[in-house]
């Protein structure tokens, strides 16, 4: 089985986790509103319902908007 993880982190190397998106959108954090911040992504095996094997990591520079969220536009998705 597989599972992904999402982080974002931003200027000062802090690490925010964020929940699956939802129809392409992704929970708001306030405290990250209108920064860019390096968004993470982690694609893992698991084993017994924990991560056990990293497959594949992806990286993407964005910038958040006023309330700290982010969503998938056509052109990206």
């Amino acid at each position: 089985m597989s599972g992904t993880k999402w982080l974002y982190i931003n200027n000062k190397f802090k690490v925010y986790k964020v929940p699956n998106p939802i129809n392409h959108k992704y929970k708001p954090i306030k405290e990250l509103a209108e920064q860019e911040v390096l968004q993470l992504l982690l694609y893992y095996e698991t084993y017994e319902r924990k991560p056990s094997k990293l497959i594949l990591m992806e990286f993407d520079r964005i910038t958040l908007d006023s309330e700290g969220g982010y969503q998938l536009t056509e052109e990206e998705g």
